[in-house]
């Protein structure tokens, strides 16, 4: 199916997204005010986001809240990370601006894999978010990123049938080849 967006000449906002198709399968997502269109997630990524959301579930200490996709950032960028961690006192049933996540998950596909480790990277770091991970479905692999001086740091990595235990936001121990089971 192909789509025909009509787009304004300027740059848009996140109030642009409310007029976009719904139910597409397709995901819509804004950098500096340049639309991003993203197709549907495989269903070996969705079952990786879905476990993933279990386990984080599992582990989270109750002041904190474990998300799926939600719109993350401002009135000009606007991502959907796969996962997202909040404080619980954060949540808010419509569009959640002005508060940082301090955990975003983006589960990498192929079509998606460089916006995830430059673009997204860069973005959420400027946000202000303080733990970053990459995680692979394809390839099992879990990136650990932390956010030290403005930056993304490698905090730690895991791939294939190994665990890592990861300490922030919270301590969880995650298998990558684990992640991507049905």
């Amino acid at each position: 199916m192909s789509l025909v967006l009509q787009l304004p000449a300027r740059p848009l906002t996140v109030d642009d997204l409310d007029d976009f198709p719904l139910g597409d399968g397709r995901r819509y997502e804004l950098h500096e005010g340049t639309l991003i269109v993203s197709s549907s997630p495989s269903p070996l990524h969705q079952v990786a986001s879905v476990n993933l959301i279990v386990e984080l579930r599992r582990a989270c200490p109750p002041e904190l809240l474990v998300l799926p996709p939600i719109n993350v950032g401002n009135r000009k960028t606007n991502f959907e990370p796969d996962v997202v961690v909040i404080f619980r006192e954060s949540y808010q049933p419509k569009r959640l601006f002005g508060w940082i996540p301090i955990l975003v998950v983006e589960v990498r596909s192929p079509s998606t894999a460089a916006i995830d480790r430059t673009l997204k990277r860069s973005a959420y770091a400027d946000l202000g978010v303080k733990n970053y991970w990459m995680v692979d479905a394809d390839h099992p692999r879990i990136e650990v990123l932390e956010l030290v001086d403005g930056a993304f740091r490698e905090a730690g990595s895991c791939e294939g049938d190994n665990d890592i235990t990861i300490a922030h936001p919270f301590i969880v121990t995650l298998n990558p080849a684990r992640l991507a089971i049905p």
